[in-house]
């Protein structure tokens, strides 16, 4: 489903390639793509589900929420005291922040726990808790917390994830109903949700490209590279008025955003000339803690320049390449094993692996376009989740 979006959105916008396309990368993405389909289609033996403790239960959400709180606060006093980020600044500015500082033990002890802000609310909503409206209202705070880095430095991909972990909450909880109206709700969210980020953008953009944002945007950006508008698309463009011109932009912007992706995981595969990183690349975040730990002396800029092109998405499966090359495909079918597990768990109604679930939703749907893995902190929330497997065993009744 997600390669068919894909597809429509590809070939219905006003898109021509850049590049010439390789037929070997597709070829492998194709294996790649059947190796994981087979792994989640052998049957598998997922973990056993336990009749949850009612005191246990409560216990383990105030430790939960405790360590989401203490997370969001540390990452607050990382943010504007060590790395000196601020309010007043432009994205630009706090981004270059947020890079100067990162890689400091309270940055990442703050990041790797201030996930546990999805999970409260879920066990808030799923086990009816009653709670103070106090601890309520910190619940709501450090679930949406998450968010608070994104309007920093101007990144959607947090947003977005933060959006759709609710989205999931109120699906799978049954606080939305999926029928007509729900649709049509959901689709007007979505185009609110859209402008918001697409606003983001623009404003990010002109702090460094001023009142030629659109011009340089449409003909300068890094993802005309591969995939740019098309010259009718321009011609129509230039003809129109200031509110039909930032709707076009915003349509355009958001159609390569999405698209370009696929192109350049083909200029990725075609191009690529170092050594591979061996998980380095995706999984940077747990070298840089080995590396902080053993001195591995591991240079996050030397991985940047391994890439042909950096600061563009190659899909969920181009990160994945960088680290293994072909091997990507014995990869994918041991992440479709694990895919596989988590699944049939949750189907028991396993708490944590219903949440893991949910970030592997949101990994899966978005493959063509991001890899959510080592993107908008995919990493933190998924060692979050690792740990909240672990502390759930002692919700169980022996």
């Amino acid at each position: 489903m997600a390669f068919l979006v894909w597809a429509i959105l590809f070939f219905t916008a006003p898109l021509k390639v850049n590049i010439e396309l390789s037929w070997n990368a597709y070829f492998l993405m194709a294996l790649t793509m059947f190796s994981f389909l087979f792994a989640c289609y052998i049957p598998s033996r997922s973990f056993k589900s336990f009749e949850i403790n009612a005191d246990r239960l409560k216990s383990i959400f105030i430790i939960i929420l405790t360590l989401a709180l203490i997370g969001v606060l540390l990452k607050l006093f990382d943010r504007f005291v060590i790395r000196g980020i601020s309010l007043g600044a432009g994205n630009m500015f706090n981004r270059e922040q947020m890079e100067t500082g990162s890689g400091n033990p309270l940055g990442i002890i703050a990041s790797t726990i201030a996930p546990f802000g999805y999970i409260p609310i879920f066990l808030m909503w799923k086990y009816k808790l009653k709670l103070w409206w106090p601890i309520k209202v910190i619940v709501y705070f450090v679930f949406f917390a998450q968010i608070f880095d994104a309007f920093l430095v101007g990144s959607r991909s947090v947003i977005f994830v933060n959006l759709m972990f609710l989205l999931l909450h109120l699906i799978y909880l049954k606080r939305i109903i999926l029928k007509t109206k729900t649709y049509l709700i959901l689709g007007l969210t979505g185009l609110v949700v859209f402008g918001i980020m697409n606003y983001i953008f623009i404003e990010r953009s002109k702090e460094f490209l001023g009142d030629k944002v659109y011009d340089l945007a449409l003909n300068e950006s890094n993802f005309n590279f591969t995939a740019n508008r098309t010259n009718e698309f321009q011609r129509n463009f230039d003809k129109k008025n200031d509110i039909e011109k930032s709707i076009s932009f915003s349509y355009m912007i958001t159609v390569q955003y999405f698209t370009h992706g696929m192109i350049e995981y083909s200029y990725l595969v075609s191009n690529y000339n170092s050594n591979h990183t061996y998980g380095a690349y995706t999984f940077n975040v747990y070298y840089r803690f080995i590396d902080k730990i053993f001195g591995t002396n591991l240079s996050i800029e030397n991985l940047k320049s391994i890439l042909p092109r950096y600061g563009v998405y190659t899909t969920l499966l181009g990160s994945i390449f960088v680290d293994f090359g072909w091997f990507i495909i014995v990869f994918m079918f041991l992440f479709g094993r694990l895919v596989k597990i988590v699944y049939e768990t949750a189907l028991k109604g396993t708490d944590w692996a219903i949440l893991m679930y949910f970030y592997i939703f949101i990994i899966l749907v978005f493959w063509p376009v991001f890899n959510f893995i080592n993107g908008a902190g995919g990493l933190f929330t998924i060692t979050s989740l690792i740990c909240f497997s672990v502390l759930s065993r002692y919700l169980v009744k022996e």
